[in-house]
């Protein structure tokens, strides 16, 4: 009696409480995601016109008589197997009391059935369901588990998102342990399932399933926690579950969970692919030091292998994952490799981006891997250049490997297998960083050539840095690559040789010449050499000039200087400064005087000789290099005797050829020509002094 009265109760709530009113598409969608799971077991025939000719609102008894009923009990009156027996030619209604009552009780009657709950949950009516099952849940314990199922779900179309996922899980208990196939959960796991933990693991991931399409993660958590929980060691569920935990935990920004998720994946399939996207959202969301500091216990080769697979198929100017590879080496003290993924990304900048910017990353870059290598024990302070064929990306010299033959018919070796490896250490990144440093120099002014520039040799960017006024930048380039600096002390000597030109007729250099001058000029640090900010133009430059030569040239390459320099002032017609002279007396006056010689400079050449044969006499004075008189003991000097022989006829010659007055060469072809007389008395008196002490030696 107590069970009728409470069943004659939800009787009568199911008549007296409204449906709500719920449009076509989302019932479409909520049985999709039914059947999806295995549980909508409600007909949907003609539910379009049935939901279309129904009120707004009406309520659940007439709902379901509309729908479910109502297609049942046409179903059965259709069928050939129905007895009509006539009375006046109508169809006896008596006959059909009995099945249709059946129907009825079967669709409706509340205990020992759960065809009205799946018709509610099917038909999208959350809130009525939840309320259905607050009714008749004080009174019955059959279907419990599916029950609570039905539950959860409606609390997961209420957003009651934390009450559903408590209730999923209670759920669980409803399946049956021994996997009777008359269990109501039973459409959760398949029949295969041996175990009752793997029907409960089966069961979890369906609701995952559900769950995931509503985009809950953190229930998604809870769930897949618990299936976990419960999962058997050798279950092959459980990748799959470490996956969705993953990925969930990626999402809520659970970035330790994450990669707890990662390690304990046991599939190394799904590692990899989990891992390989911890990285990438790490690196999407900028959490750079974030991912640098997780621990990777087992797993950093893999994710090295990842960041670098990334960094070379990537665009590296809107994606530069060797940023994230230096730091990351950095922070596990692996110096040598992070100073090769700098130089890597030094060298695709220098074929993808031929531009300053391009120039301006590759100078840090350099830096960066200089720096990092200088850490390494010097035994291991170096790396391997890499090839194109590392990168994804279109090279200019792929298209010569392919071909089987040189222009001259030679067959190639691109198809033996094996290629070149390039080694590098510090002092090889430092010539590049300069050179780079130069390029950056040229292109301050003029960007368009940056991609001209970009794979200039040191020799050219040395003649391009010489023609732009870069004196200070060439010379450096010269002393790294050990390369001669006298073309760059030339184009300094041509750039006073023109100041002095201009200075010189007679007028003003007019403003826009010092302005020119002065720019080129700071370009060299110039300021130093300043008096006191009253030197003019033309006196810095020469200053300049002299600086260089004193400072910046080495020895080995003193005198090919001084000769580039005396040549370029002898051609242009132009006085020696005195500072030249000197310091080239000092260093080889022989060579002074030939080129004064040739370049038919009689007078001055006059001078030189004068003043040298005199140093040679008296043992030097500290102006011309001679280490000893012709009158010592040990003496080894010597004369120029061709030269001078050139300059004395010349001489000569020019005093018979030329008419006028010839004052200046007469007294200069006569001090002269009795300089080398004495000079060869006293060679003779050191000659017999030196024959007479080698007689007394030998008696």
């Amino acid at each position: 009696t107590t069970q009728l009265l409470q069943a004659y109760n939800a009787l009568c709530w199911m008549s007296q409480v409204s449906s709500s009113a719920v449009s076509l598409p989302v019932i479409e969608a909520n049985l999709q995601q039914l059947a999806s799971l295995g549980i909508s077991h409600v007909a949907s025939m003609e539910r379009s016109a049935t939901i279309q000719a129904l009120p707004d609102r009406c309520s659940l008894f007439e709902l379901c008589l509309s729908i479910a009923a109502g297609s049942r009990m046409r179903t059965f009156l259709s069928s050939r197997d129905v007895y009509w027996a006539s009375i006046d030619g109508l169809p006896s209604v008596h006959h059909l009391f009995a099945p249709t009552a059946e129907i009825l009780i079967e669709v409706l009657w509340p205990l020992n059935s759960t065809f009205f709950a799946d018709f509610l949950a099917s038909w999208s009516q959350p809130q009525c369901l939840e309320d259905f099952l607050s009714v008749i849940s004080p009174w019955t314990d059959i279907n419990q588990g599916y029950l609570t199922f039905l539950k959860a779900h409606c609390y997961l179309q209420n957003h009651e998102l934390t009450k559903a996922a408590d209730c999923f899980i209670q759920a669980a208990q409803g399946i049956d342990p021994t996997g009777d196939v008359d269990d109501t959960m039973a459409p959760f796991y398949p029949a295969s399932a041996n175990s009752h933990n793997e029907r409960l693991v089966a069961y979890f991931i369906k609701v995952l399933q559900l769950l995931e399409q509503r985009g809950c993660s953190e229930q998604v958590v809870i769930i897949a926690t618990a299936a976990l929980s419960v999962a058997e060691k050798e279950d092959p569920s459980i990748p799959v579950l470490w996956s969705i935990l993953f990925k969930h935990h990626l999402l809520l920004d659970h970035i330790d969970k994450a990669y707890v998720a990662v390690a304990a994946n046991p599939d190394p399939v799904r590692r990899q692919d989990t891992l390989r996207r911890l990285v990438f959202v790490l690196y999407d969301k900028h959490m750079f030091e974030r991912l640098c500091r997780l621990p990777f216990v087992g797993l950093q080769e893999e994710v090295v292998a990842i960041m670098e697979a990334r960094a070379r198929s990537v665009d590296i100017l809107s994606h530069n994952y060797y940023e994230l590879l230096y730091a990351f080496h950095i922070m596990r003290g692996n110096y040598k490799k992070a100073a090769s993924s700098q130089y890597e990304c030094s060298y695709r900048l220098a074929v993808e981006l031929p531009t300053l910017l391009g120039l301006q990353k590759r100078a840090k870059c350099i830096v960066a891997a200089m720096n990092a290598l200088r850490l390494v024990q010097p035994e291991n302070a170096w790396l391997v250049k890499p090839t194109e064929h590392e990168f994804n990306i279109p090279m200019t010299s792929a298209l010569h490997d392919s071909l089987k033959r040189h222009r001259s018919g030679a067959p190639t070796d691109n198809h033996s297998g094996h290629r070149q490896v390039t080694v590098l250490d510090v002092e090889d990144l430092h010539k590049e960083h300069v050179l780079v440093v130069a390029k950056l120099k040229l292109l301050q002014r003029n960007h368009e050539e940056a991609h001209a520039a970009s794979g200039l040799g040191a020799v050219e960017v040395i003649a391009l840095l010489t023609q732009t006024g870069h004196f200070n930048a060439a010379l450096d380039v010269c002393a790294t690559f050990k390369l001669p600096t006298s073309p760059v002390l030339e184009g300094l000597a041509s750039q006073c040789v023109s100041l002095s030109e201009q200075s010189g007729q007679g007028s003003q250099l007019s403003a826009h010449v010092i302005e020119q001058a002065w720019e080129w000029l700071s370009l060299n640090d110039v300021e130093t050499l300043r008096k006191g900010g009253t030197g003019s133009v033309v006196e810095c430059a020469w200053h300049l000039l002299q600086h260089y030569l004193s400072s910046r040239v080495p020895l080995s390459e003193h005198v090919q200087c001084l000769r580039a320099m005396t040549a370029h002032f002898l051609n242009a017609c132009v006085a020696l400064p005195q500072w030249l002279l000197d310091d080239y007396k000092k260093s080889n006056p022989g060579e002074l005087l030939r080129l004064l010689v040739q370049h038919g400079h009689v007078h001055e050449a006059a001078r030189v000789a004068i003043q040298y044969v005199n140093a040679v006499r008296s043992g030097g004075n500290g102006r011309f290099a001679v280490e000893s008189s012709v009158n010592a003991d040990q003496s080894n000097t010597w004369l120029p005797y061709n030269v001078i022989d050139h300059l004395l006829h010349g001489m000569r010659r020019y005093l018979s050829d030329v008419p006028g007055d010839q004052t200046m060469t007469k007294a200069l072809l006569e001090e002269l020509e009795n300089v080398l007389d004495k000079y060869h008395e006293e060679v003779e008196r050191a000659s017999q002094r030196r024959l007479a002490a080698s007689s007394r030696h030998i008696l």
